[in-house]
């Protein structure tokens, strides 16, 4: 191996590591937002070229510290989504034992062009108060071509996807 590809193996090896990245889906994304109040820490990042502005994906990582029950805090988002927009499609699914929970959604405002695709996830994570909740979100223009078996597939890789999600944590804990 050259020195320049070990180099280049070595970088890459470096920003996967690094928790100011999170890889999803074969792409990386970085910080774009973040707060730190006490009731809500969230760091939400979003690819290279893109803002928490124009994002067409994001990714974020929320940590609730007053919540303790995943499966309480997504029927508490889904009442809050449906009060939103009473047609948007909602799909929760709790696991089991109870430890994680999970709610993905089509989103859109009234007369928009956009809709929004988002998947949830809420699980207990050692060291850290509450709940931790890792988000995808993809922003899309209605179209032809965005048909609803494509919007199926792509959810159900995002959520096989999220289901698997380990994040870095970029927060105090």
């Amino acid at each position: 191996m050259t020195h320049l590809a070990l180099a280049v193996l070595l970088d890459a090896l470096l920003v996967t590591a690094s928790p100011n990245v999170v890889e999803f889906d074969g792409e990386q994304y970085l910080p774009g937002f973040s707060s730190s109040h006490p009731n809500l820490k969230l760091v939400e990042y979003v690819r290279a070229g893109e803002t928490v502005e124009n994002w067409t994906k994001l990714f974020a990582v929320r940590n609730f510290p007053q919540k303790d029950d995943p499966a309480a805090a997504v029927k508490a988002f889904q009442h809050v989504i449906k009060q939103h927009n009473p047609m948007a499609g909602v799909q929760v699914l709790v696991k089991e034992d109870g430890s994680e929970a999970m709610i993905d959604f089509l989103t859109w405002e009234t007369g928009a062009e956009q809709v929004e695709l988002n998947i949830h996830r809420y699980l207990k994570k050692p060291g850290y108060p509450g709940l931790i909740s890792f988000q995808f979100a993809y922003r899309f223009r209605t179209s032809p071509e965005m048909t609803a078996e494509k919007i199926r597939a792509l959810k159900e890789r995002w959520s096989d996807l999220m289901r698997q999600a380990d994040p870095p944590i970029s927060f105090a804990k």
